[in-house]
């Protein structure tokens, strides 16, 4: 038993071991000599994604939740419910900038936020219609 794997492994044979490890390895890369390619091809990740961008999803997700869970559950106040619809416009945010930064959405969009919308053109009054006042009604 060399106590390498063991319940022993930070006694004075655990160092002992390491040092003699070490130095065999030391060896060995020395007499290895050099085996490097000559040309070694670039790298390709492929349809893989960020992993920073999955924990900011898991973040936001999970503060979601708590945030239902804790304050918009059973037990409910308008201070709770403001607070609450606060934090999630704060997250619809950081969701919106990181959607347009990675190209998902285009720099303007016709939905809810905070940014200035071009106004859709009003059609012309059509001479077939024509307003009753409130109670006139066919």
């Amino acid at each position: 038993m060399t106590g390498l794997h063991g319940a022993c492994r930070l006694a004075s044979n655990s160092l002992l071991e390491a040092m003699v490890y070490a130095a065999r390895a030391a060896d060995d890369v020395q007499s290895a000599g050099s085996s490097r390619p000559n040309h070694v091809a670039p790298w390709y990740a492929g349809e893989a994604s960020s992993p920073d961008e999955a924990v900011v999803v898991s973040h936001n997700w999970d503060e979601i939740r708590r945030l239902m869970w804790n304050y918009v559950g059973i037990v409910r106040s308008d201070r709770r419910l403001e607070r609450t619809l606060r934090r999630i416009e704060l997250v619809k945010d950081e969701i919106r900038v990181r959607a347009r930064s990675a190209g998902l959405l285009p720099e303007e969009s016709r939905g809810s936020g905070p940014h200035k919308l071009k106004p859709h053109p009003r059609p012309a009054p059509c001479a077939a219609v024509t307003r009753r006042p409130p109670g006139e009604g066919p």
